[in-house]
């Protein structure tokens, strides 16, 4: 999206005043949305996950962590639903919240191992 365009979409289209949830992209174009719940879009969430690790994936383990970590929750929900279940049962969130943990120390440590390299030059 051109980012006149964006503007016009965003600003022109009564979107202004816009106060409930925004699921979105990074485009900037709508930051001005200050009334509104900003959500990332899964999708995004899993492409710059795995663009990530693929660049890096010795670097960034914890972006594949935390994408296989979307997708299992994303599953583990979608099941409950079709069972009827109003919520992911206690064990099943402790799973997740665990797992989620782990990603995380992951990526707080990853660049620990870059900081320490020498650069030639």
């Amino acid at each position: 999206m051109l980012p006149a365009a964006g503007r016009v979409a965003a600003g022109d289209n009564g979107i202004k005043r816009f106060s409930r949830s925004c699921v979105r992209d990074g485009y900037a174009g709508y930051s001005h949305l200050t009334g509104a719940l900003h959500a990332w879009c899964g999708a995004h969430n899993l492409r710059d996950l795995r663009d990530l690790y693929t660049f890096d994936p010795d670097g960034q383990l914890w972006a594949r962590s935390m994408a296989d970590l979307l997708i299992h929750a994303s599953a583990a929900a979608t099941a409950a639903r079709a069972s009827g279940q109003p919520r992911l049962s206690g064990e099943q969130l402790a799973e997740i919240s665990a797992w989620y943990r782990g990603a995380v120390a992951k990526g707080i440590m990853a660049p620990a191992r870059h900081r320490t390299a020498v650069i030639p030059g």
